[in-house]
Formats: C-alpha cells, sequence, structure tokens
C-alpha cells in the first residue's frame, strides 16, 4: 500500500478519491447486501491521504534541513511537494491562456531563434483533445441522470450537481487553455541549443554538447525501459499526446535542467521526444547536412 501511494501523484489520487466517494456508496450497497454509510467512504479516503502525507514526512524533513542555510522562509517552503508550487504556477497559467485564447493574443513568450521542430502535423493531440471536449460536456447530463437514480435527497442532489458542473467548467478551461499554449509552440534547434516547448507542460534548453546521442525510438517507451532495465526517474518523456519516436542520450551533468508542469527538476539521462519528422532531428542532431524538416 505504501509502495503504491509513494508512486501516484496527488492529482491522480485526487481522481481515484473523487470517483471513490462519488461513486463507491451506490456502487457497495448494489453489490453489499448490507447497509454502508457514505461516511465509511470518506474515513476511507481521508486515511489514504494522511498515509500519503506520513510517506512524505522524510523527504520533507530531508528538504528541511538542506534549506537551513537559506533562511527560514525557504525551509518552511521545502516542507510542501516540490510540485505542489509547480500545479499553483501551472494553474495560474492556464487562467492566463485561457483568457489570452479568449482575447485572442499570445500566451507563450517569443520563442528562440533557430529551425522550428514541430510536433502537430502528425500528432494526435488534437483529435484527442476534441474527445475529451466532447465527453466533458456529455458527462453532464450523464452524470446528471445517474445521481438523480442513486441519490433521493434533493439537497444534496443539488451539492453534487453543482461540485460536477464546476469541476467540468473547470477542465473545459484547462481543456481550452492547453490547446493554446501547445499550438503556439514547438521545439527549435538554434546553434548552440535544442530548445524544447510543448506549452507550458515541458521546457528545456539542452546544450548541444550534452547530447551525446540521438537515434529514431521504433518501439513504445515502457518497452524500451523495461527491455534494457532502465528505472523510470531515468527517462522522461517530451510528447503533446502521442508516442515518442526521437530518443536523446544526454550526459547526465546535474546542473543541466529541464522545467516539467512548471517545476524545475533535474534533467534525466534520456529524453523520449515526439516530432513529426523523427529521421530529420536525429540528421540535424549528428550535424548531417542537408537535413529539411517538417517544420512547425
Amino acid at each position: 500500500m505504501e509502495r503504491w501511494l509513494a508512486k501516484q501523484t496527488w492529482d491522480r489520487l485526487f481522481v481515484y478519491l473523487l470517483f471513490l466517494l462519488l461513486a463507491g456508496p451506490p456502487l457497495a450497497n448494489w453489490l453489499l447486501p448490507f447497509k454502508v454509510r457514505k461516511a465509511h467512504f470518506l474515513y476511507l479516503a481521508l486515511l489514504v491521504i494522511a498515509i500519503k502525507l506520513l510517506a512524505a514526512v522524510p523527504p520533507a524533513l530531508r528538504r528541511y534541513r538542506a534549506a537551513g542555510a537559506e533562511g527560514t522562509a525557504a525551509q518552511w517552503k521545502a516542507l510542501f511537494p516540490p510540485t505542489l508550487g509547480g500545479w499553483i504556477r501551472m494553474d495560474k497559467g492556464y487562467w492566463h491562456a485561457f483568457f489570452a485564447w479568449v482575447q485572442r493574443r499570445p500566451a507563450l513568450p517569443p520563442l528562440p531563434p533557430g529551425q522550428p521542430i514541430g510536433y502537430l502535423h502528425k500528432s494526435q493531440y488534437t483529435t484527442v483533445l476534441a474527445m475529451v471536449f466532447i465527453s466533458c460536456l456529455a458527462d453532464l447530463p450523464v452524470s446528471a441522470m445517474i445521481i438523480g437514480v442513486v441519490e433521493q435527497n434533493p439537497v444534496i442532489r443539488f451539492r453534487i450537481h453543482a461540485v460536477m458542473l464546476a469541476l467540468t467548467l473547470y477542465s473545459l478551461v484547462w481543456v481550452l487553455a492547453d490547446r493554446w499554449l501547445v499550438k503556439a509552440s514547438h521545439h527549435v534547434l538554434g546553434q548552440t541549443h535544442l530548445h524544447l516547448r510543448v506549452g507550458s507542460r515541458f521546457t528545456a534548453d539542452i546544450p548541444l554538447e550534452a547530447i551525446v546521442d540521438a537515434v529514431r525510438l521504433g518501439e513504445p517507451a515502457r518497452q524500451w525501459s523495461e527491455r534494457l532495465g532502465i528505472a523510470r526517474e531515468d527517462y522522461m518523456k517530451v510528447s503533446p499526446f502521442d508516442a515518442p519516436n526521437v530518443l536523446l542520450t544526454l550526459t547526465g551533468d546535474p546542473a543541466l535542467l529541464v522545467e516539467r508542469f512548471k517545476t524545475v527538476q533535474r534533467a534525466p539521462t534520456y529524453l523520449l521526444v515526439f516530432v513529426d519528422d523523427p529521421a530529420c532531428l536525429a540528421q540535424l542532431l549528428k550535424r548531417r547536412p542537408g537535413a529539411v524538416c517538417v517544420n512547425a
């Protein structure tokens, strides 16, 4: 249980617990011969959150002690999960991008100069985004019908409807903002750096001398990592949605940093990137002249 919780991010755990609280009581009362109170599922959710918080105490104390030289404010900040601030900045940036989309103005700073390396021409991102958008809208009448069947109290039913409506509208804001950001970004191969950009989800400026190798990736990332025995923390996917098709091997320099979901972290040994023309990107990174890529 503890090992499973350690692997779950807070956003994924929130989705699991939300499903548990909404769908758990009616399913349990339908399957079990005895009455199950909703409070029992609330206690279970609080217990899972408590275990998750307790599992985060040892690394938080290590960060607290390591930040001692930076002052009291830095120590208190170190007690919180590193990704918490990133998700807060991510949410703020998405709301900014949403209003930028409404006003039809740019939401990202200008891209660095260089050769653009596109990833949307052959991506399934637009299709998946449309499916998510439709599912969010279709979820409202379906949820209203299910809640009307399983909950008889009109006050509680109204509260559940209000929560579901707020979550749906919030999700639509993120969907539209992410589309606006991803549509305005692409990778750039400059004179000295490979600039990787996927909306506001991923940002990295990789020095070309830090790229040891660049080859096409012809198998799923999980299959590749299992075949070579590479740990999950040693590689990172850089893609709007699609399976990566270029494998970048880096030097492993601890000073090399990337920003993923607005959280700055050390760059892994491998970056798994999706682009429209993987063969061309590999040729360019190997300094082969004459390569013309499918641009953004």
